[in-house]
């Protein structure tokens, strides 16, 4: 069993290399948002999606790891959680999946907090892309269906705006 522990215990600090790699990701497309570059953003974006695949692929090892050890130590249905498992377990992999849960939960806090503040910005800036967007329209139309009732241009099509930003 102490074999399977320690197997256990390696694709843990693995999962949490990955973890950590998501924290870092998120912080890079943070970035990115900031200075408005896309080829950046999406380039972390893929990065992501490779980390993600990475997770999924490595989720099958561990639950193959955790079935034997659930048995081993008679588990029951609602202790079948890592804390579950960190209480049954002697030491030395105790005290390594205690510091494992600990430092998951920290970076995964760090991960949800600025993909948090992400998608704030980036709900900001489609909003005023989106004000920007409804300015043009009003103002250069959508062709040769803008005339007023009386088949003339709206005046609103014969003054445009030279600059258009946000304050104004």
């Amino acid at each position: 069993m102490e074999e399977t522990l320690e197997a256990l215990c390696e694709v843990l600090d693995a999962e949490l290399d990955r973890q950590q790699r998501v924290r870092d990701i998120v912080a890079a497309q943070h970035q990115a948002i900031r200075a408005r570059d896309a080829e950046q953003l999406e380039a972390q974006t893929a990065d992501l999606r490779a980390v993600i695949e990475e997770t999924l692929n490595a989720e099958q090892r561990r639950v193959a790891l955790l079935e034997p050890l659930v048995n081993y130590f008679g588990l029951a249905a609602e202790d079948q959680t890592l804390s579950g498992l960190i209480a049954a377990s002697p030491e030395p992999w105790k005290s390594r999946m205690r510091r494992f849960q600990q430092q998951m939960q920290e970076v995964m806090e760090e991960s949800r907090s600025q993909v948090r503040e992400n998608n704030q910005l980036l709900r900001f800036s489609l909003k005023w892309t989106n004000t920007f967007l409804g300015v043009v329209e009003q103002w250069f139309g959508s062709g040769p269906a803008d005339y007023d009732a009386r088949g003339g241009q709206p005046p609103w099509t014969q003054q445009r705006p030279a600059v258009i930003d946000q304050r104004g």
